[in-house]
C-alpha cells in the first residue's frame, strides 16, 4: 500500500494566516490609496460669507463655472436656450450671469461635497415669472468611478427679487448619509411656460468649516 504524505498542519496553519494578513494589507492599501485619491480630488475648499449684506454670515463655497466677474460658464451644461448673459449684477457693476427661459436647463459640472453640506444660495433675478427656478441633486461616490449617476433629487425653488436682484432662500441639498466626499451635480430647471430667471453667486454652505 503507498504511503500517503501528508503536509504538516503546523505549515498550512502559517501558509493561511500569511494569506490572510496580505488579503487584509492588500485590501487596507486599497481603502487608503482610495480615500487618498478622494482628499486629492475634493480639498477643503476657499470660503467666504457672500450673503452678509442680507444678514447671512454663513461661510460658503463657490461653486466652479464662475469668478469675481460673475457666471463664467465653465463646466456647465447648457441646453433648451440657456445661455451666459451679461447683465447689471446686484453691486452696480456688470458681470456674467446664467440666464434660464422656460424650457431650458443648466448642469453643473461635478462637485465635492459630504453630509457637512446642508445648503445651497444664490442670487435670482425673476426677470419674467414667479415660478422660480426648480433645483435637482445626484450624486456619485468618489471612489466608484465607473457607477452611474443617481436619480435626481429634488432640492427645492430658487426665487429672488421682481425684475431685481435677491439672495434666494438657502436650499436644502440632500446631502449623503456618509461624512465621506461625494460628487455632486446640481440640475437648474426654470418654471413656468413663459417665464424668465436669471442666476448667479450659486453657492454650496460647509457650515462645519466656518
Amino acid at each position: 500500500m503507498p504511503h500517503l504524505i501528508r503536509r504538516p498542519r503546523t505549515a498550512l496553519f502559517v501558509l493561511t494566516t500569511v494569506g490572510l494578513i496580505l488579503l487584509c494589507i492588500g485590501v487596507g492599501g486599497l481603502a487608503a490609496a482610495r480615500a487618498q485619491a478622494a482628499t486629492s480630488l475634493c480639498p477643503n475648499p476657499p470660503l467666504t460669507q457672500p450673503f452678509t449684506a442680507w444678514g447671512d454670515d454663513n461661510y460658503y463655497t463657490l461653486v466652479r463655472g464662475q469668478d469675481d466677474t460673475g457666471f463664467t460658464g465653465a463646466g456647465w451644461l447648457l441646453s433648451g436656450g440657456a445661455s451666459i448673459e451679461q447683465a447689471q449684477l446686484s453691486d452696480g457693476g456688470w458681470g456674467g450671469v446664467l440666464d434660464l427661459p422656460s424650457g431650458s436647463e443648466a448642469i453643473s459640472p461635478p462637485v465635492c461635497v459630504n453630509s457637512t453640506y446642508p445648503d445651497a444660495r444664490m442670487m435670482v433675478n425673476d426677470v419674467s415669472g414667479s415660478e422660480g427656478v426648480e433645483v435637482f441633486v445626484s450624486d456619485r461616490d468618489t471612489s466608484a468611478w465607473g457607477t452611474p449617476w443617481t436619480a435626481l433629487a429634488d432640492a427645492g425653488n430658487a426665487n429672488g427679487g421682481q425684475g431685481s436682484w435677491s439672495p434666494s432662500d438657502p436650499i436644502n441639498l440632500p446631502a449623503p448619509a456618509t461624512s465621506d466626499w461625494q460628487l455632486a451635480r446640481f440640475v437648474f430647471v426654470p418654471g413656468g411656460v413663459t417665464s424668465e430667471f436669471q442666476i448667479y453667486d450659486f453657492y454650496l454652505d460647509p457650515y462645519s468649516k466656518g
